[in-house]
């Protein structure tokens, strides 16, 4: 009971409450994206993800009776819960100073760390601003994976190989620890590419060595750039 309540961030005094668990996503499906569902009710449902709505967060008292239980699955059925509990560390600094250090981390050649609280305003937001071109790659690690320690430094290079090229943000994220919406993290590493348009994520599945990766970039980069040798992206990938 108690690892329970600490992965959904819960304590006694926030008992009782109830955790609703949409499991649909994780349906059998046919292909890669068709998740086969009878009822009409899941037409917005996410293929392969899961996700955990917590009652406190959409009624802020934790009396629990039939009326209360009964608003909370009216709302969910009808797709109105549409801010799902996501694991997430804690912030350094604060929120609303996340995007300028994210900024700065990444022209100073440093990986920017993402924790789930800090998700939404750095990658999210950029990706939904028209006038932001800048293109996340992301790789989700875990502490004890072996494959993950032997890439960090790798990843650090590469976060250096790019400070000048300011439409790539090189960033990681500790997936032990932390959620986020788009992508559901089974395996470590796992790198995905946030491209400034906004588009479904891309897993990389190349070679975890900094050429490989160098040439990823050059070959899916919103933008084109030309800059300390590295050239590639936007209208130039076709000179690859």
């Amino acid at each position: 009971e108690a690892r329970v309540l600490k992965h959904f961030d819960l304590g006694s005094f926030d008992l009782p409450t109830v955790v609703l668990c949409d499991l649909r996503g994780l349906a059998p499906s046919i292909g890669d994206d068709e998740v086969v569902l009878d009822d009409a009710r899941d037409a917005h449902v996410t293929s392969k993800k899961a996700f955990a709505y917590r009652l406190r967060d959409w009624h802020a008292s934790n009396i629990v009776d039939r009326a209360t239980l009964q608003s909370f699955y009216a709302a969910f059925f009808a797709g109105n819960l549409t801010t799902p509990f996501l694991r997430s560390a804690p912030i350094v600094g604060s929120l609303e100073d996340a995007p300028l250090r994210a900024r700065e981390a990444s022209e100073e050649g440093r990986v920017v760390t993402l924790v789930g609280k800090t998700w939404d305003v750095v990658v999210e937001a950029a990706r939904k601003d028209e006038n932001d071109d800048r293109d996340f790659l992301v790789l989700f690690h875990a502490p004890w994976c072996g494959h993950c320690v032997q890439l960090m430094p790798v990843w650090s290079q590469l976060a250096e190989l790019y400070r000048r090229v300011h439409s790539i943000v090189v960033a990681s994220v500790d997936a032990t620890q932390n959620e986020v919406a788009p992508v559901d993290i089974d395996q470590f590493p796992s790198i995905y590419l946030f491209d400034a348009r906004g588009s479904p994520p891309v897993l990389y599945d190349g070679a975890l060595d900094l050429d490989a990766l160098s040439r990823f970039l050059k070959a899916r980069g919103t933008r084109a750039f030309d800059v300390d040798g590295l050239r590639g992206g936007g209208e130039l990938r076709d000179e690859l």
